[in-house]
């Protein structure tokens, strides 16, 4: 069964459908919670008759986000899941419970919101579902094991696997559960209204379920793709190269893609409206506007991530108190820097000029050794020449000489000794005769 979700019927309205898991560009919404930001503020805009886009002013900063139909949902940079819109009761359609979050929920990487129904990815890579259970989505199978992804479709839950495998269960009237046989490991998932897309290894983008619009057949010059997002009755993709691709129902102009807009590194789709990032953090949007959705606020600012409900619109934006925070502490982290380092270059200097004086030290000790070495050749010699009797006439040596000795072998020696030089001296004498009687006696 195809809904209609074209305001072109006036009971379209009542079963316009919203879903959307809010992408990083290459990465989904698992990268994008554990992204380097610490988290933003979330801004939304567009259909609010539910309360989907008043923002509780208690949530404090959050790191992922997501849209249904009237609800918002998003992750608090602590983990905990906040909804809000439709479904804070479970008393009649819209409101089927899907913004009470279950208190044993715990904490989680990323969030996805159906029609009615709300999903989340718990940080064990386990996925619970809450809310309208009318197509059993939110039954969860227990053969489904961890994941690293998930999206949600009307009424279809859908995930991809730790192996790569894609998985759906819910709502299959237009065969969007029926995952493709040979589709093989994907990367990444998107889903709305009755049709599924997914990007395989290789970056190539497969759609399945509805095709009534076009919107799950992929043009053949789409090339390899890091991002997806399903609409209401069309398709986006975000290529490699950072430029959007739209096919499918154009009826608001949403597959008319600005000619100006250039690359990008985020998008997301609603049901008849289109939301991209651009790389300096900038939002724009195109396609129906009749509730403002397309209508970028002007003071919305830098932003890190982007989703979209039916017909409204959701932005994380950067936390401007905590970049001013940040500002202050890496210019506090500067000074001390700048202090360490003129310590440091004055530490330099006198390690500079130490230096220099060891090095003046060493020359003149250096200097006095080969004076020390050259008066020891010398004396060497005297000593050498006078013991054979071919110096001085009498062959003797003179207290001057066994002094210079002395001070070569050790000033300390020689003082302590002095006051024995003579007796030294005639001791050597005496022994050089006695050597020199004795050769002549030979």
């Amino acid at each position: 069964m195809r809904r209609n979700t074209d305001r072109r019927s006036k009971s379209a309205q009542k079963v316009n459908i919203g879903i959307v898991a809010a992408f990083l560009a290459g990465a989904g919404a698992v990268a994008q919670a554990k992204s380097a930001h610490a988290g933003g503020a979330v801004r939304c805009w567009g259909w609010n008759e539910y309360g989907g886009c008043v923002v509780p002013p208690d949530l404090g900063l959050c790191s992922a986000i997501a849209g249904g139909r009237n609800h918002t949902v998003a992750i608090r940079t602590d983990g905990t899941v906040r909804c809000w819109g439709a479904g804070e009761t479970s008393d009649s359609y819209p409101n089927c419970g899907q913004s009470i979050v279950p208190p044993e929920l715990g904490s989680c990487l990323s969030v996805a919101a159906g029609e009615c129904f709300s999903m989340a990815l718990r940080t064990d890579g386990t996925v619970m579902c809450w809310g309208d259970n009318s197509y059993e989505q939110c039954y969860v199978p227990k053969d489904l094991g961890r994941c690293t992804m998930i999206a949600a479709g009307f009424a279809q839950g859908i995930a991809l696997r730790s192996d790569g495998a894609v998985r759906c269960w819910g709502n299959n009237e237009s065969g969007q559960c029926d995952v493709p046989a040979e589709l093989g490991t994907c990367t990444m998932i998107a889903g709305r209204e009755d049709h599924t897309m997914a990007i395989q290894t290789n970056g190539t983008v497969r759609c399945w379920g509805d095709n009534y619009y076009g919107q799950s057949y992929v043009p053949k010059d789409l090339g390899a793709c890091t991002s997806i997002s399903a609409g209401g009755h069309h398709s986006m993709a975000l290529q490699s190269d950072g430029a959007v691709r739209c096919w499918g129902d154009n009826y608001y102009g949403q597959c008319n893609v600005p000619k100006d807009l250039g690359p990008c590194t985020a998008i997301a789709a609603g049901s008849n409206h289109n939301v991209v990032l651009l790389p300096d953090g900038v939002v724009r949007a195109w396609g129906d506007d009749a509730y403002g959705e397309s209508f970028v606020p002007a003071d919305l600012g830098v932003c890190t991530a982007i989703a979209a409900g039916s017909s409204h619109t959701i932005a994380l934006g950067v936390d401007t108190f905590a970049l001013v925070a940040s500002n202050a502490e890496l210019a506090a982290e500067s000074a001390s820097l700048n202090a360490q380092k003129a310590a440091l270059e004055k530490e330099l200097a006198v390690l500079q000029s130490q230096r220099t004086t060891l090095q003046d030290q060493l020359l003149a000790k250096t200097t006095a050794l080969d004076g020390c070495e050259a008066n020891n050749a010398a004396l060497t010699a005297q000593v050498a020449a006078k013991s054979r009797g071919d110096s001085d006439s009498d062959g003797s040596i003179g207290q001057s000489d066994l002094y210079r000795l002395f001070l070569h072998w050790g000033p300390a020696s020689a003082a302590e000794n002095s006051g024995d030089l003579k007796a030294i001296s005639r001791s050597v004498n005496s022994a050089i005769k006695a050597i020199k009687l004795s050769r002549r006696r030979r």
